[in-house]
């Protein structure tokens, strides 16, 4: 009995956890609508202190009305009709017009009796006693000619008020920050219910039915790159000597050590979280066998070659021997993001315009080679979906401990699907907020259909 509640109790906090951290994320992701709404309430509230500057008094007066029902509700409306108000205002010779008068006063009914409380503003306390007394007075008298009722007793007159009921410009404030702060938090969840994103670990796994293999956080360079003097103390000769070997001059843009954080920072956070990826891969595909697995993602633009180059990069510091093959060859960027040519590779091998060992290029990071996308190609499909293809995977694979290959985006290309059944794993890449969750369940029913093995995801910047 008390294991069944401890573990009831675990499920619980777990549960509460689990909440607390998408609630968390809620307000992470859409901070900026709650400060925009927080500043427009203090712009209202600013607006409206600044409108009610000037001191505005209230007092009244009461009356008994000796009916009750729809009769009632006429006599309520006319206390404030343009006759009742037209002698109001010439006994007490007014400049004001009788609608005037008529917005200056309230009239309520308290709870069920025949008791109506007749209210009056204004920014003189003696003239809205004035106003208050003289309409009871009138409407006493009037209504006995207009409707021959004399239900109508007065039962106390106005008093002076020397307070001002507008004068509390700190709770205006207030009031109007928390207005803005209930109407963010209300629009933000609002746009969150609206988002169809994928915004959690849970939510793939219901859509995809496989484990998180690992998150990684968004790499922002500020928060990412070390400080220069902490760089240029702990780099050694060696990793002096690989800088010189990727910083080589080439027609190609610099490398993005931002990106490849693995490499530039290996003890920093994301670091990490890619050798628990490489750790999950290793459980769930013991791939020290000679695997070679396919990275890809829904669509493009979620990091998925980011990721990969980093990965290679993190399985390196474990002494294996990898290979990254680009077969990204509509929008290549593993060459970019190591600074190596791109004249030769993967294109030029399987047409025969050149052999593997001249398209490859060793990095020096590890045991780390790449071959590049190579030349443009025509025919994308076809080359990657050829049987020189199969046979390339076939050869390196005996030359390797593990083959990463990047590609273009699932759904957006034939030939990701063709190789996603020529590998022995596939790692999909999901950027959280930004992929959609019937793109990531479309990209499911695309692998089941090419018979491809669906090992797990990556959730990128999370």
């Amino acid at each position: 009995m008390n294991a069944f509640k401890q573990d009831h109790d675990s499920k619980g906090l777990t549960e509460k956890d689990i909440d607390l951290k998408a609630h968390f994320n809620v307000f992470k992701k859409r901070y900026w609508i709650i400060i925009v709404m927080l500043l427009l309430g203090l712009a209202g509230g600013y607006y409206l202190a600044e409108k009610n500057s000037t001191p505005s008094y209230e007092t009244s007066t009461r009356i008994v009305v000796d009916s009750d029902g729809e009769f009632m509700k006429t006599l309520m409306v006319m206390i404030t009709d343009p006759i009742i108000m037209e002698k109001v205002k010439d006994d007490l010779n007014l400049s004001k017009s009788s609608a005037g008068i008529a917005n200056q006063i309230k009239v309520e009914r308290l709870e069920d009796s025949q008791v109506i409380l007749i209210s009056v503003t204004d920014q003189d306390p003696a003239v809205a006693v004035q106003i208050a007394n003289t309409t009871a007075r009138v409407f006493k008298n009037e209504i006995v000619d207009l409707l021959e009722f004399e239900g109508v007793q007065l039962l106390s007159k106005a008093a002076l008020n020397d307070e001002p009921i507008n004068q509390n410009q700190t709770k205006l404030l207030i009031l109007t920050l928390l207005g803005g702060l209930m109407a963010g938090i209300g629009l933000a969840y609002l746009l969150e219910s609206l988002d169809g994103s994928v915004k959690n670990e849970q939510e793939v796994e219901d859509i995809l039915g496989v484990p998180i293999l690992g998150t990684v956080s968004n790499m922002k360079k500020k928060k990412l790159t070390k400080d220069k003097h902490e760089q240029d103390t702990q780099e050694t000769s060696e990793d002096r000597g690989i800088s010189l070997i990727l910083s080589r001059k080439t027609k190609e843009a610099p490398l993005k050590r931002a990106n490849l954080i693995t490499y530039s920072n290996s003890t920093s956070v994301i670091s990490d979280q890619f050798r628990t990826i490489r750790a999950s891969i290793q459980f769930v595909t013991a791939w020290k066998k000679k695997h070679v697995f396919l990275v890809t993602s829904p669509g493009k633009g979620e990091g998925k070659s980011t990721m990969i180059a980093n990965l290679a990069v993190s399985m390196t510091q474990q002494n294996e021997k990898i290979l990254l093959i680009d077969a990204n060859m509509r929008k290549p960027m593993i060459h970019r993001i190591f600074n190596l040519p791109n004249e030769e590779g993967l294109t030029n091998v399987l047409s025969n315009s050149a052999s593997f060992l001249s398209a490859l290029n060793q990095t020096g990071i590890g045991n780390l080679d790449i071959l590049t996308s190579g030349s443009e190609a025509a025919n994308p499909p076809e080359l990657l979906g050829s049987a020189s293809m199969n046979a390339l995977l076939k050869e390196v694979v005996r030359h390797y401990d593990a083959i990463l290959i990047d590609s273009p985006g699932l759904l957006e290309s034939t030939e990701t699907r063709v190789l996603a059944n020529q590998c022995d794993g596939v790692v999909l890449v999901l950027n959280q907020g930004k992929t959609a969750q019937n793109k990531t369940a479309e990209a499911g029913k695309v692998l089941h259909l090419a018979h491809a093995h669906l090992m797990g995801v990556i959730m990128n910047n999370r």
